[in-house]
């Protein structure tokens, strides 16, 4: 109450002023202050100007008034009615004209013949005002602009960003409430922000939110989940705002401007230990915001999410891994740990390392196998290979972690390429499983890699049913088969991958060949080559004859090679082939 007083008052101060003073001629008036030897009818004629005056004066302003409103108002069109009648030196302005036109009358009424002291003395102090008046018309214009070009609405809207203000904006149902809201106005007000591309405004917006939230995060307690859960979920309805305006009027600066902030803010939590509970809502809106984008062919934010995932995946491991001995599900079939309670916390960071990110990953890649995006599924690729590559030289995570993770991420990569296959008949594949990864930490990790290397090995038959087996992919179990082949004579496991890898390119380019054209012809060819070179490099790194005749025999079955390489050097026959291959 005391502060609507206090404000009123504020407002109309000039007004009381002026009027104080307007009642203090009467009895000044017994004095004479001002002799004047002009004719009563000159007089008349002044105030006649003054008053004429003043009302164009009132008229300029009224009229920039409604240019600057007409502005405001293209912005702030919620709030802009309540800021701009509100307007303080406005009002003041007005105030002090009506003032001077009531003095002016005044003056009028007072002056008779005699040219009496108090009509005089009120003439002088209306011209006082008049002269006041004119020295504040460009105080007062430049005023109304700046407010039509101010950002202060925004500012002071930030401000009153808090907890108190997000728990009125999810929880509320009274419009009263929710229209002083600084969370529901900034939601109202952004599409006239994306409309007009306010890029400053927008961007004060967002910085000002990243503040507001790592400020929340350093004040949590990390070992209680949902601590600040509620207070993102209003930020998120603000987001959720921005991106339905942004995606309605084409202004895609904005979701890179919300997927960066998004990084940015979660690598912070990460660092702080922020469970991830307390950001679900918040992923959820980002990765459905760029899932939504591969579909409309926008794949930009597409690449740049599963680059951070890949990413977030790795500073998960390194910044908040949970050992294995504190995971229940490593722990199961141990009986001396099955009566501790174990922290869920951990156990729930543990789920997202292992399998959340992975799923997150593989929602990605099916929206970019569906809309045929093969630049966003070509980054799903290689973030798989470059995941894999981490795990195999981690020392952060336990053998149980790395086998887990290597298992669930390479049955889902394999899935992907199979789908992607099956979906893109005519899709052109250069890669698969990076062999360099294959091989990489052979020697520490052979139980690793032989699952990894198995998985390469099965998918073998099914590239060459859907016709995409060329010289650089044959060129690649080649290779893979050769590097292992150093290995053999230290890990059982090794031989016999190498040798399931020989006997699947065996069998399958004795499937194919039932059917002779150019594509099963070069594949025979190309693959008896490569198994033949697995053989040799085997053979020179060690002295296991049974298994050298063993590898032997398998190549042997490949018994129509001499023919069909005959068929090949046949000119006629080629060229028949060839032309067949095009119709």
């Amino acid at each position: 109450m005391q502060a609507k007083i206090s404000s009123s008052l504020n407002k109309y101060l000039i007004s009381i002023c002026l009027i104080l003073i307007y009642l203090l001629i009467f009895p000044l008036s017994e004095y004479s202050f001002i002799e004047v030897k002009v004719s009563l009818s000159m007089l008349r004629e002044m105030i006649s100007i003054v008053i004429g005056s003043i009302s164009s004066i009132l008229g300029i302003v009224i009229a920039v008034y409604i240019l600057a409103f007409s502005l405001f108002e293209k912005n702030f069109s919620s709030i802009s009615y309540s800021i701009f009648v509100n307007s303080g030196q406005l009002i003041r302005y007005f105030q002090l004209c009506f003032i001077t036109i009531l003095v002016m009358i005044s003056a009028n009424f007072l002056l008779d013949e005699s040219l009496s002291n108090v009509g005089i003395n009120m003439l002088g102090y209306g011209l006082i005002l008049y002269v006041y008046s004119l020295l504040q018309i460009y105080p007062t214009i430049k005023k109304i602009i700046n407010e039509s070009k101010s950002n202060k609405p925004v500012e002071v809207m930030l401000s009153e960003l808090n907890e108190d203000s997000a728990n009125i904006f999810l929880m509320s149902q009274d419009f009263k409430k929710l229209s002083n809201n600084a969370f529901y106005i900034l939601t109202m007000l952004s599409r006239n922000f994306i409309i007009n591309n306010e890029k400053l405004i927008i961007n004060n917006i967002l910085d000002k939110c990243t503040e507001l939230i790592k400020a929340k995060i350093d004040t949590t307690n990390v070992t209680e989940a949902n601590q600040i859960r509620d207070y993102m979920n209003a930020f998120v309805k603000l987001f959720k705002a921005l991106m339905k305006d942004s995606e309605d009027q084409k202004q895609m600066w904005i979701l890179h401007r919300l997927l960066i902030m998004y990084i940015e803010i979660r690598k912070y939590s990460l660092i702080k230990k922020v469970p991830y509970y307390d950001f679900i809502e918040y992923e959820e809106i980002i990765h459905d915001m760029c899932i939504r984008h591969i579909k409309t062919n926008f794949s930009e934010l597409g690449r740049r999410y599963v680059h951070f995932l890949s990413d977030f995946m790795i500073q998960n491991i390194e910044y908040d891994l949970p050992a294995e001995t504190e995971l229940l599900v490593f722990q199961m079939h141990n009986k001396a740990t099955q009566k501790i309670n174990y922290d869920h916390l951990k156990g729930a960071q543990w789920e997202y390392i292992g399998s959340t990110i992975f799923s997150r990953i593989n929602s990605i890649a099916e929206a970019a196998i569906k809309n045929r995006d093969y630049e966003v599924f070509t980054s799903c690729k290689f973030v798989y290979n470059s995941i894999f590559s981490y795990i195999l030289k981690s020392e952060k995570l336990g053998s149980k972690q790395k086998r887990l993770m290597i298992i669930t991420g390479s049955y889902n990569f394999s899935n992907l390429l199979k789908q992607s296959l099956e979906e893109n008949p005519d899709q052109h594949l250069l890669s698969t499983y990076n062999i360099l990864t294959l091989h990489s930490e052979i020697e520490n990790n052979d139980e690793l890699n032989i699952i990894l290397c198995n998985d390469f090995v099965e998918l073998f038959p099914f590239l060459a049913k859907h016709k995409k087996l060329n010289s650089f992919i044959i060129n690649e179990y080649g290779t893979l088969g050769r590097t292992l082949s150093k290995y053999i004579s230290k890990s059982e496991n090794i031989e016999l991958i190498v040798k399931k890898l020989i006997k699947v390119m065996v069998s399958t380019s004795n499937t194919i060949i039932s059917k002779i054209d150019l594509y099963t012809l070069t594949t025979y060819i190309e693959t008896y080559k490569q198994v033949e070179s697995i053989i040799k490099w085997t053979e020179r790194e060690n002295k296991n004859e049974d298994l050298i005749t063993k590898m032997e025999n398998i190549l042997g079955e490949m018994n129509d090679y001499q023919n069909i390489v005959e068929m090949i050097n046949d000119e006629n026959m080629y060229l028949e082939m060839i032309m067949d291959e095009k119709k």
